[in-house]
């Protein structure tokens, strides 16, 4: 059981040096062979500090490459106790909150090119080949991400690829759609390691896909929260127990608010401020009136004439919506559902994870549970930054590495009165090792840009080291 530490009151989304980084995530990992967790820490942390280089150009030696390769093969490990550990470490930093949304959405690896290797499904087709994973991305109320609830990961079966009729017939559990309540209680199994004297709400936040019966049920009956964008103008129940559309009954309500929101340019269509009209209303899903939901409407009634497609939701909540306020409070929960689409590209393309040269299935699911943490602590820094700039930097970067950025950035290097650089300050230096101009402009670095400068400054580090030795 997980109790509060001074280190997560003082700092709720604490990004640690990569020297103390890997000991914290991995801290909970409990392989029988003892050997096996001083590794797995040792291996995270080099691919943390260069998530974009393959294995053996993150390691420093061929004796360590192997050694890596030698733990990612080992039928000892298991990407589930990997993971188990990051959970845990996960649910360390959601000691002091009171709610924590549990973001989940599904995404595929490609590996068509590994004609080698063992224990792949099909993704978009029977020719091609991989495995998809569904994660569980725990984040703050206020947008910053925490760490991860959970990741689960699969091969398709080629014999029963594309047979939908097929696959409607069977019970959910087992459905390939069962991963949303699969996320669901990887958050739970994660935050019951919190002292139980400490109650955290958890909101499960999910788009169209995750709007299913047995799912909404299952959050109902249990007392969590959530916020599920809708994907079928149901047939539920109002208060008298009359049968309605769902869309049609929250129209038909008086809007309660108006929200304002800017609109980025799309193709054909121009930057705008789009004024969104706010409706709710209290629903049932069953006739007997005891699995209560509400439905938030958020529309665009008026759009510009060039305008194709006006904004629309629907959002099926747990949450008050009896105010303008409450309801803003429920969209801004479902915009955060974004965060885990930039968790995806990051753990994707800035950790090359479909580059990986592995033999099995199983020794790309044990590194993809690593650098599935490695992924956050990237996403962590692009958002921190912004929450929390003028905090210090040595809560991301080792002494040696923003000096030798200080130093690659300003010409000299700094000295014993040189002031510890912000977080903001060492994310546009990052930012501009990855290519970032760093015109006022141009605002923070993006994802893309910060990836790419981490991989830069753990060469410069590096040679920072030499130097200095």
């Amino acid at each position: 059981m997980l109790k509060k530490n001074k280190k997560s009151e003082k700092n709720l989304n604490n990004l640690l040096p990569l020297d103390k980084w890997s000991e914290f995530v991995f801290a909970h990992a409990k392989f029988i062979d003892g050997r096996l967790n001083t590794r797995l820490k040792k291996v995270a942390k080099a691919l943390a500090k260069s998530p974009g280089d393959s294995i053996p150009n993150a390691l420093d030696f061929w004796s360590q490459t192997k050694a890596a390769y030698n733990f990612l093969g080992n039928k000892k490990v298991c990407c589930e106790k990997i993971l188990e550990s990051v959970g845990m470490s996960t649910a360390q930093l959601c000691v002091n909150l009171d709610t924590v949304l549990n973001i989940q959405d599904t995404s595929s690896l490609s590996f068509s090119n590994a004609e080698k290797t063992s224990g792949l499904g099909p993704i978009y087709g029977k020719d091609t080949k991989g495995l998809h994973f569904h994660t569980s991305l725990a984040v703050s109320e206020n947008g910053v991400p925490i760490g991860l609830f959970g990741i689960k990961i699969w091969a398709r079966k080629y014999e029963e690829f594309g047979k939908k009729y097929y696959c409607k017939k069977k019970p959910i559990e087992e459905k390939e759609s069962y991963k949303w309540i699969d996320g669901i209680n990887a958050a739970r199994e994660s935050i019951k390691y919190i002292s139980p004297i400490k109650k955290v709400k958890i909101i499960h936040v999910g788009d169209r896909e995750d709007d299913i019966f047995e799912v909404l049920s299952d959050i109902i009956s249990s007392g969590d929260g959530c916020v599920i964008r809708s994907s079928c103008n149901r047939w539920v129940f109002d208060e008298k127990r009359v049968s309605v559309k769902a869309y049609e009954h929250v129209h038909r309500q008086n809007p309660i608010g108006r929200f304002l929101v800017e609109v980025p340019r799309k193709e054909n269509e121009k930057e705008r401020t789009a004024s969104l009209a706010l409706r709710s209303c209290r629903l049932y899903l069953d006739d007997e009136l005891k699995m209560k939901i509400n439905l938030v409407e958020v529309l665009e009634e008026i759009p510009p004439t060039d305008v194709q497609a006006p904004l629309k939701w629907y959002l099926w909540t747990t949450e008050n919506v009896d105010s303008s306020d409450a309801i803003i409070r429920v969209v801004n929960f479902y915009k955060h559902r974004w965060l885990i689409e930039e968790y995806h590209k990051t753990l994707k393309s800035g950790c090359r994870i479909e580059a990986l040269q592995l033999k099995s299935a199983e020794q790309i699911k044990n590194a993809v549970a690593i650098y599935a943490a490695v992924a956050v602590r990237i996403l962590q820094l692009a958002k921190l930054s912004r929450k929390e700039p003028d905090a210090p930097c040595t809560q991301i970067l080792m002494q040696d590495e923003w000096q030798a950025l200080y130093t690659i950035i300003n010409k000299k290097p700094p000295n014993a009165a040189t002031p510890v650089p912000t977080i903001r300050e060492a994310h546009l230096w990052i930012g501009r090792l990855g290519g970032h101009i760093g015109r006022k402009s141009d605002g923070l670095p993006g994802i893309k840009t910060t990836w790419l400068g981490l991989n830069e400054l753990s060469i410069i580090t590096n040679v920072y080291r030499i130097l200095r030795s």
